[in-house]
């Protein structure tokens, strides 16, 4: 588990600050492989293959991560189910995790 995991929206159909969702302290809460495709949380933002191409995908916020706004799985997109034009996951990488 990455205690420094978070989930953001920088824009939403709420009109709502960019906004950054903390992680709560007990369970899985970070990016969990997954066959259905990346996962944050326990199914906090679940992203299924082809994520451009169908509506599959779906939102359970807040599972693991803290709502800070109230706006739970609408927080987002406005809908339980979305579609992606594009996707991007980062990871701080530790300086010692290189190999040199």
């Amino acid at each position: 588990m990455d205690r420094t995991a978070f989930l953001f929206t920088l824009s939403n159909p709420h009109g709502l600050p960019p906004t950054k969702y903390s992680i709560k302290s007990a369970g899985e809460n970070a990016i969990v492989p997954n066959a259905m495709g990346p996962t944050f949380g326990q199914y906090d933002i679940c992203v299924y293959p082809n994520s451009n191409l169908n509506s599959q995908s779906f939102i359970k916020f807040p599972s693991h991560y803290k709502d800070s706004t109230g706006k739970g799985y609408l927080t987002f997109t406005g809908s339980t189910n979305f579609t992606t034009a594009d996707i991007e996951i980062y990871r701080l990488a530790n300086m010692w995790d290189q190999q040199f």
